[in-house]
């Protein structure tokens, strides 16, 4: 009974090491390999790690694809853009951002995207709102100017984006 109760604690302890979920890439989401940079974002608790990385992840080719996108991301920032790597985008369906703690004992993956598609030929989600009002800020993928009191807001992430029209049309 004592090593039943010791293997519990030892799993609660490691389902409570990370609560963060990502939030973009989602399932239907689809990079276009023809941008340079995409957007990620996550929810994430106080009791989460400062920092991680994130890794671009395909299981389902042969060989399999983990390259690192960015190291010493701020867990607190919310939402990232990541550029493309050297090789450029790969393309393909079964892509998954991770977000990894790198030690020396190894890598952890602390959380993961839903599964994703990067395609050559498609562009990001594009939108365009106006509105009245003032801003408090912009998010990545967004670009903002103000012009008497009008706030103009270009969208080119999915997610993220979503979040900054609905808080634009809140506010």
């Amino acid at each position: 009974m004592r090593a039943f109760s010791v293997f519990s604690a030892i799993l609660l302890l490691s389902v409570n090491a990370w609560a963060a979920t990502i939030i973009e890439p989602s399932s239907t989401t689809v990079w276009s390999a023809n941008n340079d940079a995409q957007g990620i974002a996550w929810t994430s608790v106080p009791t989460d790690p400062d920092s991680f990385s994130l890794q671009l992840a395909n299981m389902a080719v042969s060989p399999s694809i983990s390259i690192i996108l960015k190291n010493n991301v701020s867990t607190a920032a919310g939402s990232t853009m990541v550029t493309a790597p050297s090789s450029g985008w790969p393309t393909g369906n079964g892509f998954q951002v991770n977000v990894v703690q790198i030690s020396s004992n190894g890598t952890a993956i602390l959380a993961q995207s839903p599964q994703f598609a990067i395609n050559g030929t498609t562009t990001a989600f594009s939108s365009s709102v106006s509105y009245s009002g003032t801003s408090t800020g912009t998010s990545p993928g967004s670009t903002s100017t103000g012009k008497n009191g009008a706030v103009g807001l270009t969208v080119q992430t999915g997610f993220v984006a979503g979040l900054a029209i609905v808080g634009a049309l809140l506010a």
